[in-house]
């Protein structure tokens, strides 16, 4: 959907509201996700990996 869009995001957003089931998926994505992306273990692993290739300049 264009980001401009909003009416779009109306719909988009009642259709979600309105299947708990796809909301349940969505939930389970959004987890899998941040704790394979954004965990704070990721997290600090990249910040080491940004120092060292700083570092190694």
């Amino acid at each position: 959907m264009p980001p401009d869009d909003s009416a779009a995001f109306v719909v988009a957003l009642q259709t979600v509201l309105g299947d708990t089931q796809r909301m349940a998926e969505m939930g389970h994505r959004a987890r899998i996700f941040v704790e394979s992306q954004a965990s704070p273990q990721v997290v600090a692993h990249r910040y080491v990996d940004l120092m060292r290739g700083l570092q190694a300049r």
